[in-house]
């Protein structure tokens, strides 16, 4: 009887789900979730490869969308319990290399943070151990190359000691440096806290050459802390350095996070293996979350109806610039913070003003208006469900 009802429920769930699937695909071709970019000033080949990335919800139901000048693309990724159980996100990059390398990634995990790829390779790692590490314990670390040239690839594992107690261990990042692998992993501690490793693997001879400690972030009385690290996603630009931020809060066990108590801004330079605390200037101090890195700088927007002004501080010569200023108004919306990004020396904004999203395209190295833009309606002619459009990200492809 109790596998009758079992077999009844994964039933009725599959159902429901494919149910849905189909509702959301009966929407869209309807053109409920139609947009595109409108120019209304500038050089509209400023848009020619550009596209939004939004998600337009409406209760527990969302689908994701990619916006551009010629129109919608539609993915049905639903933001509902079911769909997303079933049909998890895969960030595109990942799902690239299922379709290019699909024997490489067989078995694999699909976050983007557990690969590194340049003209000539793609690298995976992955860390596996016990659910409760304590010092000494061996640590599984899997590795696995794909010589994209010669179309063939070779796997190995590394055991490596622990440090310190763990409840979790995984990767944060990859990178290469001098024939070797770079595996940056974070170690949740069991009494509270985290820590970064970096350990340093010989590509040829596939053994461990380094295990450093790159930040460690220890539990303190009364104190909720936060480690995170910030990386621009649209260029590999940022190859050179690590942006991260430890934030400590006064704990409240019985409601929302409480009074901020400190903020530091660290910069790791990957050639040199040196860690600089950034000193934010006191007018800054109240912006620093807006704050990330773009190539060899970190950049600070402050936005107002009379324009935005673009802090920037310069790593290698150590030293806050004179601002960038762009002549493009901003109203604050409680609901959606501006999307700001830096790709190909351009500034390109995205800011919701009444009813309506507006974009805009600057010039990074003169503070020169490129492109001015709206995002409209793709079929005003058809009826629309009620809901919002979320733009999260742009994208050059």
């Amino acid at each position: 009887m109790k596998r009758y009802w079992k077999t009844l429920l994964i039933s009725v769930v599959i159902i429901l789900t494919i149910g849905f699937y189909y509702i959301q695909v009966a929407l869209a071709s309807k053109g409920d979730y139609s947009y595109k970019i409108e120019t209304t000033s500038g050089n509209e080949s400023e848009i020619e490869n550009i596209r939004l990335e939004a998600s337009f919800q409406r209760h527990y139901r969302g689908v994701s969308l990619e916006i551009s000048k010629d129109g919608t693309e539609t993915f049905i990724r639903s933001f509902s319990g079911l769909s997303g159980m079933l049909n998890p996100y895969v960030p595109d990059v990942v799902q690239t290399y299922v379709q290019d390398y699909r024997q490489f990634m067989r078995g694999k995990k699909q976050f983007e943070e557990n690969y590194f790829e340049d003209e000539t390779r793609l690298v995976y790692a992955n860390i596996q151990g016990p659910d409760q590490i304590v010092p000494g314990d061996l640590v599984t670390m899997q590795l696995a190359i794909l010589d994209k040239k010669a179309e063939n690839h070779s796997s190995f594992e590394i055991e490596v000691p622990a440090q310190g107690n763990y409840y979790d261990m995984g990767v944060r990042d990859i990178f290469m440096q001098d024939g070797n692998i770079k595996i940056v992993a974070y170690n949740s501690l069991v009494n509270g806290g985290e820590e970064w490793r970096i350990y340093t693997v010989d590509e040829k001879g596939k053994t461990l050459q380094k295990d450093e400690l790159l930040v460690k972030m220890a539990a303190e009385k009364g104190i909720e802390s936060h480690l995170s690290m910030y990386q621009n996603d649209n260029e590999a630009l940022n190859d050179h350095y690590y942006f991260y931020t430890i934030k400590k809060y006064k704990r409240n066990d019985y409601g929302p996070t409480g009074k901020l108590l400190s903020n530091q801004q660290f910069v790791y330079n990957k050639l040199k293996n040196e860690v600089e605390e950034i000193v934010i200037p006191s007018d800054l101090k109240p912006e620093t979350a807006r704050i990330f890195l773009y190539g060899g700088q970190l950049f600070i927007p402050i936005y107002s109806t009379e324009g935005i002004e673009l802090n920037h501080y310069s790593i290698e010569m150590k030293q806050w610039e004179e601002p960038l200023h762009f002549d493009f108004p901003l109203t604050m919306d409680d609901d959606e913070s501006p999307v700001i990004q830096l790709m190909g020396e351009k500034l390109y904004v995205v800011n919701r003003a009444t009813d309506q999203h507006v974009f805009y395209i600057g010039d990074l190295r003169t503070g020169q208006s490129l492109y001015e833009g709206e995002i409209e309606s793709g079929a005003k002619d058809l009826p629309r469900v009620e809901g919002k459009l979320y733009i999260s990200s742009v994208l050059k492809k």
